[in-house]
């Protein structure tokens, strides 16, 4: 794990959802997704539900309450495709049900950017940390084929 943990790159996000009398019907703090990185943790604030996570076996949102002191630790994409599914990724969306505000705060490390699979050394795909991620944002994001090139 050490080329995995030497320069990791990491990003936190603070959140803020607006109170549920100020959204329209249907529309959602974050929308359904999973995470792409390494490993999230999520501190939610106490008492202000919203996180739901997709359980397939049950075909259901379920929720995950926001409890004081308590922090939601989920995998992204790339460990769920490092682990080769041992770890999954967990599609989750937000819908703040009060009428108040809800913050979270979100902290994404995702890894040294020139790391390699550290679950599995001998994995014969080499893409890189960094490869991974820009080619997710290039996904989402037009970038560049200039940019895009770098990454293979």
């Amino acid at each position: 794990m050490d080329s995995f943990t030497k320069r990791p790159i990491i990003m936190m996000k603070m959140i803020r959802y607006p109170p549920l009398s100020a959204t329209l019907p249907g529309q959602f703090g974050v929308g359904a997704h999973s995470d792409f990185g390494g490993v999230t943790v999520l501190l939610q604030q106490p008492g202000r539900e919203g996180l739901e996570v997709w359980h397939d076996e049950s075909e259901a949102w379920l929720p995950v309450p926001a409890v004081q002191d308590v922090l939601v630790i989920s995998c992204g994409d790339m460990i769920q495709k490092w682990s080769g599914g041992v770890y999954r990724s967990a599609r989750h969306r937000v819908i703040n049900k009060s009428d108040a505000e809800r913050f979270s705060c979100a902290t994404f490390w995702h890894g040294d950017f020139s790391a390699t699979n550290p679950l599995n050394p001998n994995d014969p795909n080499k893409d890189t940390v960094g490869q991974l991620l820009l080619r997710r944002f290039g996904n989402q994001f037009s970038l560049s084929k200039e940019v895009m090139a770098a990454a293979n």
